[in-house]
């Protein structure tokens, strides 16, 4: 059987590190400082970071379920 992976190691570990940690710190950080400096656009735009987590998220998950041998 062959191993069907989607994305590369490197790809993999740099998702999975963003989705984890840095786009959710990202997305808080924007909010808040968009509170503070009175941002017009701060929570729309730390919700569209916070949804390119769950994307990249969403993606690791189909990589994990597609490498399993078919």
């Amino acid at each position: 059987m062959k191993d069907y992976k989607i994305l590369s190691s490197e790809v993999y570990q740099i998702f999975k590190y963003a989705s984890a940690i840095v786009l959710p710190a990202l997305a808080q950080f924007v909010a808040s400082m968009g509170t503070t400096w009175n941002w017009a656009l701060a929570p729309q735009i730390a919700d569209t970071i916070s949804y390119l987590g769950i994307l990249m998220g969403a993606l690791i998950v189909i990589d994990e379920v597609t490498a399993k041998e078919v």
